[in-house]
């Protein structure tokens, strides 16, 4: 519509239609890049949780070794504190977190410098991601978003809904 409206002059980034010696495309430039800045740290999380848990996990790449089991009873030989966040007489409460996935934490033992220089890495190599395509990385982005968000809102919710009242069969 508005390659219609004002011509072939029109810029595909809408704030550069803006006049140039008005404050306004300044302060717009300002809080986007403010927004993206904030963003990262959001979309990252899922990332990096779930590439932590590939490498740093028990018995992964990076990870400590996972205890050893005795072999007649299964157990493992390592003790450890056991606190129940549930009354365990709950069968109410007890079939509901059952079906609830569960994520695995990182041990203790692997150090926070090791994490942090992970998480380091995987923004410097996004960086470079961006500058590397960086005529190319506004299609990029746009496919990923579009295949992304069109599997959000179609496919996810109804999913999540079926499997949250036992219509999925999956108990």
């Amino acid at each position: 519509m508005g390659y219609m409206k004002y011509g072939d002059e029109t810029q595909q980034i809408i704030i550069w239609n803006l006049p140039s010696h008005s404050i306004i495309p300044y302060i717009l430039d300002s809080v986007i890049c403010l927004g993206v800045m904030l963003t990262l740290p959001l979309m990252n999380y899922p990332v990096i949780e779930i590439l932590e848990d590939l490498l740093f996990a028990q018995g992964r790449i990076l990870g400590p070794p996972k205890p050893e089991t005795d072999p007649s009873s299964g157990q493992s030989t390592v003790q450890t504190d056991y606190q129940p966040l549930v009354d365990e007489d709950d069968d109410e409460i007890i079939a509901i977190l059952k079906r609830l996935p569960v994520a695995n934490s990182i041990p203790d033992s692997v150090s926070a410098w090791k994490r942090n220089l992970f998480r380091a890495i995987l923004v410097c190599a996004e960086s470079g991601i961006a500058i590397a395509f960086k005529n190319e990385y506004a299609y990029f982005s746009a496919f990923v978003l579009s295949v992304e968000l069109s599997s959000l809102t179609s496919y996810l919710a109804s999913f999540i809904s079926n499997y949250m009242v036992g219509g999925c069969g999956c108990q």
